[in-house]
């Protein structure tokens, strides 16, 4: 089984050195780096391959959110776990807002949940904790039950089928022997008809809506007819 790489930015050298223990120890992900520094991470970017960056909210040097603004310009594969000593309370929408695929609460989850989530939210881009709960993503990203269902091409459909399930724009792109340009386009495309703009927010809205169960059952019923 291929490993999750993540990176770590966690400014208290005793929560990192914890935390490497735990991330280090784990089958299921490989420590790719890891910096009390934001700056220092984001050049360490440049020269590793990373899935999951999990970063402590309180960095010294940049601004939790403008890190994740700006792996989300960058590095749009990249997923953002933030994490902190206190609940944010009503801060964590704008916080999911700016692109963060989930938020929790340091010393609310064991060692084993910690790389569950991170696994999660490598595979299908979010992950609820007790803080990001459905109620939140949904208030969050204002998801309104009435939404028509867009009129999504079959080359759309399949796109959005494997985003939703965790396939990397790379591996799409292998699938469906097309380049990364044009799966690329697709997907803007299918963020212009949802009336999204990430990833995360498409995949929330889809699996809320319960997009990709219409569109399997959709096409079983074509491929009965």
């Amino acid at each position: 089984m291929k490993k999750v790489k993540v990176a770590l930015l966690e400014p208290n050298q005793v929560l990192l050195h914890g935390l490497t223990r735990i991330l280090e120890s784990s089958p299921e992900v490989e420590l790719s780096t890891s910096s009390m520094s934001g700056l220092e991470l984001i050049r360490a970017l440049k020269a590793i391959q990373v899935d999951v960056i999990l970063a402590n909210i309180n960095s010294i040097d940049i601004d939790a959110l403008r890190l994740s603004r700006y792996v989300f310009s960058h590095y749009s594969n990249v997923r953002v776990i933030l994490c902190g000593e206190i609940n944010p309370g009503p801060l964590v929408k704008p916080i999911l807002r700016h692109g963060v695929s989930t938020y929790f609460v340091t010393n609310s989850i064991l060692p084993r949940n910690l790389v569950k989530l991170i696994c999660e939210v490598h595979r299908i881009g979010f992950a609820y904790t007790d803080i990001v709960t459905k109620e939140v993503m949904e208030s969050t990203w204002k998801v309104d039950d009435e939404f028509s269902f867009p009129e999504f091409n079959d080359r759309e459909r399949e796109v959005l089928c494997m985003i939703c399930r965790g396939v990397s724009k790379k591996s799409i792109a292998e699938k469906l022997c097309l380049s990364p340009a044009t799966i690329k386009y697709h997907l803007s495309r299918i963020f212009e008809k949802s009336q999204v703009s990430s990833t995360v927010e498409l995949v929330v809205k889809a699996l809320t809506l319960r997009w990709v169960e219409q569109l399997v059952g959709e096409k079983r019923y074509r491929e009965s007819i």
